[in-house]
This record gives structure tokens, sequence and C-alpha cells, in this order.
């Protein structure tokens, strides 16, 4: 008969992802203004986009070249709206200046 295997650590991961999540969305909406708001909600999505690309940048390391292309696909498609936004700030003069 096989033995069963209980992995206990298990529900704490999902309890902790349900904290962290409770924890940002009370930061979030913590203040009465509406620009802060937003810009709490960015910072938090700007900050999950950048560990993001950092985890599948270290995974290129260690993958077979058909992972790695895939991962740099994935990596092009999650910076491309973070670039076309930078571009279009940039247009507009509301982005830093870039030395050229």
């Amino acid at each position: 008969m096989a033995e069963k295997r209980r992995f206990l650590t298990s529900p704490f991961s999902v309890a902790r992802g349900a904290l962290v999540a409770a924890a940002q969305a009370l930061w979030i909406l913590g203040d009465d203004e509406p620009t802060t708001r937003q810009q709490r909600a960015l910072s938090i999505g700007t900050e999950w986009l950048v560990q993001r690309i950092g985890y599948q940048t270290e995974q290129l390391k260690i993958c077979s070249p058909e992972q790695a292309k895939l991962s740099k696909d994935q990596i092009d498609q999650l910076l491309m709206p973070m670039l076309d936004e930078a571009r279009s700030k940039r247009r507009r003069g509301t982005g830093t200046p870039t030395r050229g």
C-alpha cells in the first residue's frame, strides 16, 4: 500500500499570500486621496513586475536554450508596456530626460 505524504507547510503558503494581499489592499485604500491610492497601487504593481523579471532573468542562467528563448520572450512581453509608457511620457515631456 502506498503511503500518502502530507505537506503541512502548504496551507501556510496560501495563508501568507492571503495575508500579504489583505495588507496591500488596506495600505492602498487606507488614504482618502485618490492620487495617493493610485500611486500606492502602481508601486505594488511595479514591485511585482520588477520581482517577476528578476526571477525570470535568473532562470535564464539554468534552463535549456529552448526554455531560455521562451523565458526571454516572456520578459520582453512584460517589459513592453513599461517601455511604451516611458516613451509616451518622453513624447509628452513628463518623463525623465535621457542623455544622448
